[in-house]
């Protein structure tokens, strides 16, 4: 007896000031399309909204609260299971360090994470 398990590959989440900087946005839609089990989209925006944009999908993924906690809520209801990940951060340094930050806030530690800051 044989049992196997299709694993979800690839989770990409995007975060962009509108829908003029996603790139490949619709190849990457075909591309969850054509491989349910295997790929993940996730397109947010932060600034700019088409009138059709998903409510879920606006605003900053990562927030700072008033009294300066980190609040990643966004992102773990997008990847409840962060810690079965390995991450890959491309974006400004604030983004790198509070994405750094507010896992360590939460005790919640991914596979592997490296960023690439600019």
């Amino acid at each position: 007896l044989m049992i196997s398990k299709l694993i979800l590959w690839c989770m990409l989440v995007v975060t962009t000031k509108n829908p003029r900087q996603l790139m490949f946005h619709e190849e990457l839609l075909g591309l969850q399309s054509r491989f349910p089990l295997n790929f993940r989209y996730h397109a947010i925006l932060t600034r700019e909204f088409p009138d059709d944009w998903p409510e879920d999908r606006r605003g900053r993924i990562v927030r700072v609260e008033e009294d300066g906690r980190l609040d990643l809520s966004r992102l773990y209801r997008i990847v409840p299971d962060v810690e079965a990940y390995h991450i890959r951060l491309c974006g400004g340094e604030s983004a790198r360090d509070q994405l750094v930050a507010g896992l360590a806030q939460d005790g919640r530690k991914p596979q592997s994470l490296r960023a690439e800051a600019w």
